[in-house]
């Protein structure tokens, strides 16, 4: 049972499909956009499937993490790109986009309906801004990652709001 996902008895609350309602809006936008958009309306079918049940936080022997340990990975890395997205646009500039801060061992990663809320948060911020200034696509940013083991040694790499999203949409 560690690795299968079964239908919960107790999913968090259905959240609406943003993705066919701004469909039009995102083809003319950007792709990206629409591809962040839907992978996060992914993650958000799996936290429905899987809910609060046990397979959730269940270390599958195959793999070595459980569900909840991979989705908090990923949403991870979509919280730093939805921060970078917010912070660009109240202003700042060249926002840090540092990938290898991890939350481990609590919230997304033990609670499927903190996790929901995590991609909320993600895809309305993400939605909200760009939905005001497309031009934010294009905006600079850092992104930073660790290049040794023991994350005492970084390296930042100039970068586009829209680069951050797609690297966020193809890893998660």
């Amino acid at each position: 049972m560690a690795c299968s996902l079964s239908q919960s008895s107790n999913p968090p609350p259905r959240r609406r499909n943003l993705l066919s309602f701004f469909g039009i809006f995102f083809a003319e936008m950007s792709r990206v956009v629409g591809a962040f958009v839907g992978m996060l309306e992914q993650k958000l079918q799996v936290l429905e499937a899987v809910g609060a049940t046990t397979a959730y936080t269940s270390v599958c022997p195959l793999v070595g993490a459980s569900v909840g340990q991979h989705m908090r990975h990923s949403l991870d890395h979509c919280a730093r790109a939805a921060e970078a997205v917010e912070a660009v646009a109240a202003g700042s500039s060249r926002p840090l986009l540092a990938y290898d801060v991890r939350r481990r061992g609590g919230g997304a990663e033990t609670d499927a309906a903190a996790a929901a809320d995590v991609v909320v948060r993600a895809r309305d911020g993400v939605v909200g801004a760009l939905s005001k200034d497309p031009s934010l696509l294009h905006a600079d940013v850092v992104a930073q990652f660790a290049t040794s083991a023991e994350q005492d040694s970084f390296h930042d790499v100039p970068s586009t709001i829209q680069r951050e999203l797609s690297f966020v949409s193809h890893h998660a």
